[in-house]
């Protein structure tokens, strides 16, 4: 009801948070009012989508990470995230390796939520330990939701020292 009775009040645009049990919904009403969505963070709707209202104001790394895979030809990844937005980015990139056919690239992800970025020393030795990978190399791609918890788990593996940095 917020919603009706502000664009009844005549704003032109919404900025929104793109949380993903809601993002439909505030989809649904700027398709049917035409209004503007500023959405903070590049994981909105997608340039195939029909839906043309959103203003992404930070750009998806979502299909330039899709672009690495494809290029170097890897069969399997390993995705770390810690919040909704990767898990929405984590979607989209299963949607965007569904057909093997169309990229000439069959990809296996293996999804991981991390709850606790300052706790996944165990998670990541898992990872390493895991035999059963057709390729010795593991690629791992870390979506974490901000640059502490970058640190916090490169500084778990060693790669974060008074002489490295983010």
């Amino acid at each position: 009801m917020v919603v009706c009775s502000k664009m009844a009040e005549g704003i032109f645009a919404m900025i929104v948070d793109n949380h993903p049990v809601s993002y439909a919904t505030v989809q649904s009403y700027a398709q049917n009012m035409r209004m503007p969505t500023l959405i903070p963070m590049g994981t909105g709707s997608s340039p195939n989508d029909d839906y043309n209202y959103d203003i992404s104001l930070l750009p998806s790394t979502t299909e330039a990470i899709a672009d690495v895979i494809r290029h170097f030809r890897w069969s399997i990844v390993y995705y770390l995230f810690d919040s909704n937005d990767g898990l929405v980015r984590l979607e989209k990139m299963f949607e965007l390796f569904s057909d093997p056919t169309k990229d000439h690239v069959s990809l296996i992800i293996r999804a991981r939520r991390i709850t606790n970025a300052s706790d996944c020393y165990e998670l990541l030795r898992k990872i390493d330990r895991y035999r059963k990978d057709p390729v010795p190399l593991k690629r791992i791609i870390l979506d974490l939701s901000s640059i502490e918890a970058y640190e916090k788990v490169l500084h778990q593996v060693g790669m974060i020292t008074s002489y490295m940095k983010i």
